[in-house]
């Protein structure tokens, strides 16, 4: 989406988009509804339940967590590979 910015999209909407993470990739990695992505990622007001929000935060630290790892142990900028 680097054409065309939301002026709607929230934070996370926005991480993803850096990362340059699909939120098709993303839903199928947390287990959670694409619907539901689509809304944590385009509706800035919008707040998912506790077991949505503890899936979510899972994957996403395990996105953080394997870039941080990939910087230190191979001395790279950025090694982005999503499991």
């Amino acid at each position: 989406m680097f054409w065309w910015r939301n002026p709607n999209r929230s934070k996370f909407g926005r991480w993803l988009d850096r990362e340059g993470i699909t939120q098709s990739e993303f839903s199928e990695r947390s287990g959670v509804s694409r619907n539901t992505i689509w809304r944590v990622c385009n509706t800035k007001g919008y707040i998912p339940t506790p077991r949505v929000m503890k899936k979510i935060m899972a994957t996403v630290q395990k996105v953080v967590y394997f870039d941080l790892g990939s910087i230190r142990d191979k001395g790279c900028f950025k090694y982005l590979a999503f499991f």
